[in-house]
């Protein structure tokens, strides 16, 4: 209900700086790509899942996981901004 156009609250340019990286899935069989959640937690913190403590007291954070579902809205802002400097540059020749 309290939508609104996105003004950029996540950096989206920082995506660029995030490495794709190959490595063996948990139970260690498959081969698969992906994002490692703590380098991501270094760059773009609001892309991370955190478990739940299980000690009321206990304020560390544990990584879960990477929100990837967020990584595809931040991408189409980086293309529109691709976009804008293209058409730029065509108007300049």
């Amino acid at each position: 209900s309290d939508i609104q156009d996105y003004t950029n609250y996540i950096d989206s340019s920082k995506i660029l700086d995030l490495n794709v990286k190959t490595y063996k899935d948990l139970d260690g069989n498959n081969q698969t790509i992906g994002l490692i959640a703590e380098e991501v937690e270094e760059i773009l913190p609001e892309l991370v899942s955190y478990k739940s403590p299980t000690n009321k007291n206990d304020s560390n954070k544990v990584v879960e996981g990477v929100k990837a579902n967020l990584l595809e809205f931040l991408l189409l802002e980086e293309i529109k901004k691709l976009n804008k400097r293209i058409e730029k540059l065509e108007e300049d020749k």
